[in-house]
């Protein structure tokens, strides 16, 4: 199917003269072949597929529309698994754009999906170097994932305890979230911090350093958010049923 895809757009354009328009045309073709989605939990991609593939569809410039870094990083992908020598000639400079953009995925953001949009993004990033064996680069985009996830409270999500605020001679920066529109959207959240966990604690042990994501309350990082769920599950549970669901583990 992905050939298939290739040779029709090939027929319209060459890839090497790709505008930023075309490059959205391809994106469009290559998310529905479905060879994004097929390898996306090896990937760590944690996003609800159905929902982003909607907002792919929106006009350039529309609220809710996915950030241009995602975009970037999810083409950077598709380049990899493609497995086409045209495409591969593109991943150089796809990465340079994606690591342009995810430094400054956050700058008049309209959303605040756009948030957990760039945890995601980082994460993805993040995976695709330590793939092309660029490993502190990766951890460097592993560390970036974990203090968003901290800074806008993922780690305390539905939680019952106080959070303790840390002295300080400066005013603190809120960055918390707010309450999500629905149960997927909760997901959505939930999933992209033990995400951005596991990486966290994977790199740690395998450079032998301090993982970021610390489960002491000394500084007010201790967990305190629901176990991470299957997201089909977020998608079957009813408003009401998810309520009272026992997500705690």
């Amino acid at each position: 199917m992905m050939e298939s895809h290739l040779k029709s757009l090939n027929s319209c354009m060459s890839l090497r003269s790709l505008t930023f328009f075309g490059n959205e045309i391809y994106l469009l073709l290559f998310l529905r072949s479905e060879a994004f989605f097929q390898c996306s939990e090896n990937l760590f991609w944690v996003l609800n597929s159905g929902r982003f593939r909607s907002a792919v569809a929106l006009p350039p410039g529309t609220v809710g529309r996915p950030l241009p870094a995602l975009l970037t990083i999810i083409y950077l992908w598709g380049a990899k698994l493609s497995r086409s020598e045209e495409l591969a000639g593109h991943e150089t400079p796809l990465l340079a754009q994606a690591l342009s953009q995810v430094g400054h995925a956050l700058i008049g953001i309209t959303s605040h999906q756009a948030v957990v949009e760039a945890i995601q993004a980082k994460i993805l990033l993040a995976t695709y170097l330590i793939q092309i064996g660029r490993f502190l680069e990766g951890r460097h985009q592993t560390d970036a994932a974990a203090s968003l996830a901290l800074a806008c409270g993922l780690h305390k999500i539905r939680t019952a305890q106080p959070v303790h605020q840390v002295t300080s001679y400066i005013d603190p920066i809120e960055l918390s979230l707010p309450e999500p529109r629905d149960q997927i959207e909760e997901g959505e959240r939930i999933n992209v911090f033990w995400m951005a966990f596991i990486l966290d604690r994977v790199w740690a042990v395998t450079l032998g350093v301090p993982s970021l994501i610390s489960d002491a309350d000394t500084y007010s990082t201790q967990i305190d958010t629901p176990w991470p769920l299957e997201m089909e599950l977020y998608e079957r549970v009813s408003v009401s049923d998810y309520s009272i669901l026992d997500l705690s583990g």
